[in-house]
């Protein structure tokens, strides 16, 4: 299983930042699941976070 799940594996970001960057997806992604926000809210918040952390 293993085995076959390594055929469509990606590897992290390649960003210094992207442990930033993972948790404002993360983060988006909880708060639309929880009903917190909608899901276009939280992704806007990721995005303008994810913005000012790339420049």
């Amino acid at each position: 299983m293993f085995r076959e799940q390594l055929q469509y594996a990606q590897p992290r970001g390649p960003h210094p930042e992207w442990q930033k960057i993972s948790k404002a997806i993360y983060d988006a992604m909880q708060a639309a699941l929880t009903g917190q926000m909608s899901a276009k809210d939280a992704l806007d918040r990721a995005q303008a976070t994810i913005k000012g952390i790339v420049g």
